[in-house]
């Protein structure tokens, strides 16, 4: 009887499941061809989209350039062989501008020591690099592992596109770049080589950014000396001895001005920034009592850019029944133990940063995700009796974390929404999230675990299933502006026979997002069409 009890209920839990990963009816999905190709065959990039279809770029040990048409389809695949234009290019990557696709390559001249950096359009309807090309830049190298990197970034109205290029420097010498910022119509705005006001080895850039004016900023963090970058990461607040950065630089004036990013007595683990219209700074980032591994809170601020002050600040602590949220009594246990014994605060580990988004009524959103790695070893003895130590690498992105903030600068709520990814080898492949925002919604896209569908409603439950593919289900998780969020499946991906690849989704209208996804040796890609 009690067997019989027990099949009953398995077969009820099953009944539930299914249920619970009903398809969503908050958006529609139009599915593309299935595509074959080796196991290494996977998309890089969705470069751009028009009237024509989505150009994307594809690789599986070659580099192609494919357009797909509206419905999803292979309409034309087109190789992309350097040596077919110069022999000894190398790719730096395919820029979507002014709607047009432009090549970026550069050559290394072993002889000159001149590592050159180019730029040409490829024909849409061809999908083939066309012969005229442009020299954006030159870096003098001495040695061929230190011959520069090239970069780039479009301006928020996408009028400006800015090329920049890291150049070789001494050591303990302020770090070198070069600066070249474009018009629509590929026209040289202002070029400079530029010297950061700071020694390479105290100073770490983390982010550049391109105004609607052209002007150019970068941010990074600036240490007191070489010993208190250890201090800082092991000490915290005791051993916090360094300062965050903003640097603008103007194309009619060659003077930098330097903008120090502070919260008096808080020390700050991670920021972003946007330029507004106006030209002032919009900061958001977290802040920690414990050091740069862990937060405790959120802040946002808004500099003057005229006058380099800061005219409004906030911030906002978790609390500690927000940063337990979903942890298991062991966690919590562990924890509480730790800050009684040690003084540590209890405080949110490992989260990025990753985006800040400003809303049309002055207000911004902040994003981040809990992520990091580790590595373990163990030793594999074959049927010979040999033995070799075998390294393994997890790569783990759990929660994502969001906040908000009003227009006067303070923080109206925040929110976290739970999942659990945890891969070994491979880079988070299938890790992590896709983002698309939708009027005044934010829509989050990733695998998760379909026991979680129903689970994680409830912030103290502290049962949060780890994403495999046995039970794994593309969800999508809407978040309100009033932090509330609903999570329902997209798909089941063993029925779907596709698994998303997030960190290449991407959206690509108002109300549109293109998924990319990888089953074995088939590629296949979906539209996530919004209600509006």
């Amino acid at each position: 009887m009690k067997k019989n009890l027990l099949i009953c209920l398995i077969i009820f839990a099953a009944i539930n499941i299914g249920l619970g990963q009903q398809p969503t009816d908050k958006v529609k999905i139009e599915w593309g061809e299935a595509l074959k190709g080796s196991k290494k065959a996977s998309l890089e990039d969705v470069i751009g989209y028009d009237d024509n279809g989505y150009y994307i770029l594809k690789t599986d040990g070659k580099s192609y350039i494919e357009l797909l048409d509206d419905q999803l389809y292979l309409k034309t695949s087109t190789q992309l062989n350097l040596k077919d234009i110069e022999k000894g290019l190398e790719q730096e990557g395919l820029i979507y501008f002014n709607d047009e696709i432009l090549l970026l390559t550069s050559k290394r001249d072993r002889t000159t020591k001149v590592n050159t950096l180019y730029m040409q359009k490829v024909n849409k309807t061809l999908l083939k690099p066309a012969k005229k090309r442009i020299k954006l830049g030159e870096i003098e190298f001495e040695r061929r592992n230190n011959a520069g990197t090239f970069s780039y970034v479009i301006s928020n109205d996408e009028k400006k596109l800015l090329i920049y290029y890291n150049m070789p420097y001494e050591k303990a010498s302020p770090e070198k770049f070069g600066i070249h910022v474009l018009d629509e119509s590929l026209a040289t705005i202002w070029d400079r080589e530029m010297e950061l006001p700071y020694k390479d080895n105290l100073f770490f850039v983390e982010q550049f950014r391109l105004d609607n004016n052209g002007n150019v900023y970068v941010s990074g963090v600036e240490y007191e000396d070489e010993a208190s970058i250890y201090r800082t990461r092991k000490k915290g607040n005791d051993g916090a001895k360094y300062k965050y950065h903003i640097l603008a630089y103007n194309k009619d004036n060659e003077r930098v001005k330097d903008y120090e990013i502070a919260l008096n007595d808080k020390f700050i683990t991670d920021l972003q920034f946007e330029v507004a219209d106006n030209g002032d700074l919009i900061c958001g980032g977290f802040f920690s009592e414990n050091g740069t591994y862990s937060i405790k809170g959120s802040f946002f601020l808004k500099v003057d850019g005229k006058t380099k002050t800061i005219v409004s600040q906030n911030y906002k602590e978790f609390g500690e029944d927000f940063i337990t949220q979903h942890w298991s009594k062991k966690q919590v246990k562990k924890a509480k133990k730790k800050e009684e014994k040690k003084g540590k605060s209890i405080e949110m580990y490992e989260y990025d940063l990753d985006d800040i988004i400003l809303r049309e009524d002055g207000g911004a959103v902040l994003i981040g995700e809990q992520y990091y790695t580790y590595t373990y070893s163990y030793t594999s003895t074959d049927g010979n009796g040999n033995s070799r130590t075998v390294y393994v690498t997890v790569y783990v992105y759990n929660d994502i974390l969001v906040v908000n903030t009003n227009p006067d600068g303070t923080i109206s709520w925040i929110n976290k929404i739970p999942k659990r990814q945890s891969t070994s080898n491979d880079g988070g492949y299938y890790s992590s999230y896709a983002l698309a925002v939708v009027k005044d919604r934010l829509y989050f896209v990733f695998n998760d675990n379909i026991m979680n569908l129903d689970a994680n409603k409830d912030p103290n439950n502290d049962k949060i299933h780890r994403f495999s593919l046995k039970e794994g289900v593309c969800v999508l998780a809407e978040m309100k502006m009033d932090g509330s969020f609903e999570k329902e499946a997209l798909f089941n991906l063993k029925d779907e026979k596709f698994i998303t690849r997030p960190k290449v989704c991407e959206q690509t209208s108002d109300n549109e997002m293109i998924i990319f996804g990888k089953f074995k040796r088939t590629n296949k890609f979906a539209r996530v069409i919004f209600d509006q």
